[in-house]
């Protein structure tokens, strides 16, 4: 597990993926991904989005 900082990105809040997540999922630039809120858990959940 990694620890990321959350950053202000114009209006919106924003986190940069590690490379070594990015290797391992097989995403890059450009990728689109589901994500998931659970807020009883205060967990996020990205996943890759299916074509």
């Amino acid at each position: 597990m990694s620890t990321i900082a959350v950053q202000k990105w114009g209006n919106s809040l924003g986190i940069r993926i590690p490379k070594e997540a990015v290797d391992r999922i097989g995403i890059g630039a450009g990728s689109e991904l589901e994500m998931q809120v659970f807020e009883n858990e205060n967990t996020i959940t990205l996943k890759t989005k299916k074509p």
